[in-house]
């Protein structure tokens, strides 16, 4: 039986978006912030698509128009990477970037995304897709996971996770790197590149990239094999992350504090400020930010990742950033050593994303711990 669309439905058009969108999309997005205990702006200026190039090649940008006179209202991503799943190279989908025109919600527009992401599904099927979804935000995760309609695909609760701001020391020096840490270099970069797809592997979704995706690919816009932090053990790779600054395209902006939240903001920001760190931003400012990136630890050894956040830290507090960001997986051995250091939390969930008839893909994970990373939420 075809299930007719609600007429209701005929207001709003879908469709992939174009550089002439560009504009409306980033306008989409600086008067749509996430909400939660701090309301948060994930910003794209000068373009929004030199931020989907990070995502990966080929990152398809949905749009829905409001037919009357072409106003965008509504907002995904879809792409297809590699990424390791049960220890195996397999190609998944990841969505992402959902915004829906706060004045739009409730009218259908999320029902007729599906319907034209499951069109571009069939025309590049993979076995299923992941999401997450920030702790706060009730309206998304009431539409997409506890009142679903019938003909939405299936979400799962896969994991829980936190980026973690860890908030830094203003004025510090570098550490100086010693030779248990070095920076990387692009002679290393095919030994980096080895390790990641080894020890990766231990993770699920870790994604599958290669030395030429890290040499001035736009996958890793602004990250170069010197922003690898090296350590090793007995000379060999015992652990690797990388310092990636997107604020040339991808912007975090502090829109709001709860209420709770903005009133202690002032006191919260003079003890920090005591402390040495660099405290809490106002509203409305940009959030001085480096990315704790395709972050890989051998047998998630907690020494070697101390060792490796400390210059890591250290290297984000000369270069003058507020915060280094790093997600994590609540279940991740790390996060207990990360989690110790002086830090704002964003919690959520990780989700598979399956139509009914897919629902071997999220059945046959194992339990292994899943990546995240800061640079691609």
């Amino acid at each position: 039986m075809i299930m007719q669309r609600p007429a209701v439905q005929s207001e709003f058009s879908f469709e992939l978006a174009g550089w002439d969108d560009d504009s409306s999309i980033r306008q989409l997005l600086k008067s749509n912030p996430v909400p939660g205990q701090i309301t948060v702006g994930f910003e794209r200026e000068p373009s929004y698509f030199l931020g989907c190039e990070v995502m990966g090649p080929g990152c398809q940008v949905l749009v829905a128009r409001r037919r009357s006179d072409g106003r965008l209202v509504g907002l995904a991503n879809r792409v297809t990477l590699p990424m390791f799943v049960n220890g195996q190279v397999e190609r998944v989908g990841y969505l992402s970037q959902l915004r829906v025109d706060r004045c739009y919600r409730g009218r259908w527009l999320v029902s007729g995304g599906f319907r034209y992401l499951r069109e571009l599904h069939e025309q590049q099927p993979v076995s299923g897709y992941i999401t997450t979804l920030i702790d706060g935000n009730a309206q998304a995760a009431g539409v997409l996971v506890k009142r679903a309609r019938p003909h939405f695909p299936v979400y799962r609760e896969l994991d829980q996770f936190s980026t973690l701001a860890i908030l830094l020391k203003a004025g510090h020096r570098r550490n100086r790197l010693r030779g248990e840490v070095t920076a990387g270099s692009n002679s290393d970069l095919p030994e980096i590149v080895s390790f990641l797809q080894r020890a990766g592997r231990s993770r699920q979704f870790f994604p599958l990239m290669g030395c030429a995706e890290f040499q001035g690919h736009p996958r890793t816009r602004g990250f170069s094999a010197g922003d690898f932090l090296v350590a090793r053990k007995n000379g060999d790779i015992a652990g690797v992350v990388g310092l990636w600054d997107q604020s040339e395209y991808k912007q975090t902006v502090v829109r709001e504090y709860s209420q709770l939240l903005g009133w202690l903001r002032p006191l919260l920001h003079v003890l920090a400020r005591v402390a040495g760190f660099s405290g809490l931003p106002k509203a409305g400012t940009q959030l001085r930010a480096l990315c704790a990136s395709f972050l890989c630890v051998e047998d998630s050894d907690p020494a070697i990742f101390d060792r490796l956040l400390n210059h890591a830290c250290g290297r984000a507090e000369a270069g003058g950033y507020a915060v280094l960001l790093l997600a994590l997986s609540k279940r991740d051995p790390l996060f207990r050593v990360a989690s110790r250091r002086m830090h704002v939390r964003y919690d959520g969930k990780l989700y598979s994303v399956c139509w009914p008839n897919q629902a071997g893909f999220h059945n046959n994970l194992d339990n292994r711990v899943p990546y995240f990373d800061a640079a691609c939420l």
